[in-house]
């Protein structure tokens, strides 16, 4: 009991140094997991700007691309439709020429028509020529 005078100050000083120090423990702890994370988050914030300049980039390119296409197609020529089969005067010259004895090809050849042209316009022809006279 003799050193219970020297215990009671020590106690009462020991004690808020203590606490004291614990603050200080924890203050430097949140500090630096704050630092931490404000590092995490800055390369977070890096890699997504990173990401977002490169579909920047691919939007663009695909603007491009539209931008194009919208050109092309307002500059495209519409195709030219064939003429429709061969006209009257054709036809008759392609049977006479048939009926003197010339081929389907040299006939195609002279005037200037498709060879299928000049063997259906034949068939067809023949077919008529099949068929009984209607009275």
């Amino acid at each position: 009991m003799a050193w219970e005078w020297m215990l009671n100050p020590i106690a009462a000083g020991a004690l808020p140094a203590a606490g004291l120090l614990l603050c200080l423990y924890l203050f430097a702890s949140v500090k630096r997991e704050l630092h931490q994370a404000a590092g995490q988050w800055a390369k977070t914030h890096d890699e997504l700007n990173e990401k977002v300049r490169a579909l920047e980039g691919e939007l663009e390119k695909i603007k491009n691309r539209l931008d194009e296409l919208v050109a092309l197609t307002e500059n495209r020529i519409e195709p030219a439709w064939p003429a429709g089969g061969i006209n009257l005067n054709k036809r008759v010259q392609a049977l006479r020429m048939y009926r003197k004895g010339d081929a389907p090809e040299t006939i195609a050849a002279a005037l200037m028509i498709p060879r299928q042209e000049v063997e259906l316009l034949l068939k067809v022809e023949q077919a008529a020529a099949d068929l009984p006279p209607s009275s």
